[in-house]
């Protein structure tokens, strides 16, 4: 599998163990348009709470006050592009600091416990915000958050996950 791959032991500083296992009964696999749903649904409760009961707030943060970072690579060379017996250099658990960009808007983004961006991959996230605005001339950045008050940390973990609200 790709993540075998991507944690393969002479190459990666983790040790994984992948185990198979078999679908209990009663497993219902659900296609990609209802975990889409779900997953959309999910995201607005996170925010809003079930029934619209809770109000996010809003906070306008500067770029100098935020450090966003994306773990692993955003392309990967497939492995039938790679020479013969090549792995490839992509380091899954690599960490890097993204500035700033209109990209980023619309994003649910992980506030990380790290200090320093060598902890993003080892510290717990607080929660999550959303990313509604980014302005590039002013250098701020709008985001909802589930709670009021400034961001525990400056850290902000980008992932793949976008969500309209």
């Amino acid at each position: 599998s790709a993540f075998k791959k991507d944690f393969d032991p002479s190459t990666s500083p983790f040790h994984v163990h992948v185990t198979r296992l078999t679908k209990s009964g009663g497993v219902v696999v659900r296609n990609k348009e209802y975990r889409s749903r779900t997953r959309m649904r999910r995201t607005r409760e996170y925010f809003y709470g079930k029934n619209d009961v809770l109000s996010p707030h809003s906070t306008i943060v500067k770029f100098s006050d935020v450090v966003f970072c994306r773990v692993g690579s955003t392309t990967k060379a497939p492995a039938s592009a790679l020479p013969i017996g090549q792995k490839s250099a992509v380091d899954p658990c690599e960490v890097r600091v993204i500035e700033p960009n209109e990209q980023l808007k619309f994003n649910i983004v992980g506030v990380s416990f790290a200090t320093n961006e060598q902890d993003v991959l080892l510290k717990n996230i607080y929660g999550l915000v959303y990313v509604s605005a980014v302005d590039v001339e002013k250098k701020e950045i709008t985001l909802l958050s589930p709670s009021p008050g400034s961001l525990p940390s400056k850290y902000l973990v980008v992932g793949s996950l976008e969500w309209l609200d």
